[in-house]
């Protein structure tokens, strides 16, 4: 969920962001993979986490407001209880996540979450949220941790100085970093690939010139297969489990809609629809269009097999969505909003979190905290 570089825009500048979170380590595939990889060259790697069966509650980023001095915070949605927790971290670890907290994964025992403006990646017990350990990446392994991402025991972070890094879960060490395109956002696994969406998020002065790709890595070999060309300004990336890519390129927020494209496994692109934000279950698509300056979203899911689209997903919209999640088992529908002040959202007050049944019947409404990003289920 995660308009990522116009919510650090806006941290500074107060402009408006929509950006979401799209954590699917779920959908971890093996097929064949592409002759630029050398097999003799892939070392073995054992998974620290077993395939989880439920979701108890969700994780709720919440990025604050880094020009009016506001540090993020985490959130806690507690799926039986049907309540919300706020300030979980400060509660339990008596500090600050940090400023401008962008995106968290579960993942074995542990939650490894993305603190952009400080320049750390959080390590803490992930039915806690008690601190285990600070990793502060140094220049050689990338700088600035925005979205992260799990896969055969290592955990994956994209660095916005255009690295992502790899983080060793025996170790909690950074074990390898490797150069991408500029300012990459979101990322997915599938068919055996790491996919980085590279954004060129910093450079709007110049449209986003660089803007135009997707770095495929193997996840072995950790080296980069192919380059693939997309839309412009790619910021957020899924993927199915019948091992399609969907990536969302963001456009410039003027004459250059967003849109989502799919990448095939024989990396070829076709446009899909036009949306704003997303996230996957299986082979739906969940989607919502909610341009800068529109005066009405709209919410839809797209079956990625039949092609066929539900329309009106929702029954309730929210006020300013900027993340949306599915739950994995259930299927329940979660998107987080600004809440409106003055008839523009609030970027320093708290936002809040609404969940629907799998059908879209609004069933409750969470209160959380200051621009709630990123949202990640505490999977059992």
């Amino acid at each position: 969920m995660k308009f990522k570089h116009l919510f650090f825009a806006a941290a500074l500048f107060s402009i408006a962001p929509l950006f979401c979170a799209c954590n699917d380590d779920d959908n971890e595939i093996e097929v064949p993979r592409d002759p630029e990889e050398d097999p003799s060259s892939q070392p073995d790697t054992t998974p620290e986490a077993t395939s989880p069966t439920e979701a108890t509650g969700l994780y709720v980023i919440n990025a604050g407001n880094l020009s009016n001095n506001v540090n993020g915070t985490l959130s806690f949605i507690n799926f039986e209880k049907g309540t919300a927790s706020n300030n979980v971290f400060f509660d339990i670890n008596k500090r600050s996540l940090g400023g401008t907290p962008q995106d968290a994964i579960v993942y074995g025992s542990k939650m490894y979450i993305a603190i952009y403006g400080s320049n750390i990646i959080e390590i803490v017990d992930k039915n806690t949220a008690k601190s285990i350990k600070q990793i502060v990446p140094t220049s050689t392994q990338g700088e600035g941790p925005r979205d992260i991402i799990a896969a055969n025991g290592k955990v994956y972070v994209s660095m916005y100085d255009g690295y992502v890094s790899r983080i060793d879960t025996l170790s909690l060490t950074i074990d390898a970093t490797l150069k991408v395109g500029p300012n990459p956002e979101e990322m997915t696994v599938a068919n055996g690939y790491l996919y980085v969406a590279n954004s060129d998020g910093m450079n709007y002065g110049a449209d986003y010139a660089n803007g135009k790709s997707v770095s495929k890595i193997g996840l072995k070999t950790f080296t980069e297969a192919k380059r693939i060309p997309v839309g412009l300004n790619p910021t957020k990336i899924c993927s199915t489990t019948e091992g399609n890519v969907y990536v969302l390129a963001m456009g410039n927020y003027n004459d250059i809609s967003a849109k989502v494209q799919k990448i095939d496994n024989m990396n070829i692109v076709t446009d899909v629809t036009e949306a704003t934000l997303m996230t996957v279950k299986d082979n739906t698509l969940y989607l919502i269009n909610a341009p800068y300056g529109a005066t009405e979203n709209t919410y839809f899911s797209i079956d990625t097999k039949t092609g066929n689209e539900t329309k009106n997903l929702i029954d309730q919209p929210v006020d300013s969505p900027c993340g949306i999640a599915v739950n994995p088992f259930t299927g329940n529908i979660y998107i987080s909003s600004y809440n409106m002040v003055g008839g523009w959202p609030s970027y320093t007050t708290d936002g809040y979190v609404n969940e629907y049944s799998a059908n879209g019947k609004f069933t409750n409404k969470y209160n959380v905290g200051v621009g709630p990003c990123g949202l990640t289920f505490l999977l059992k």
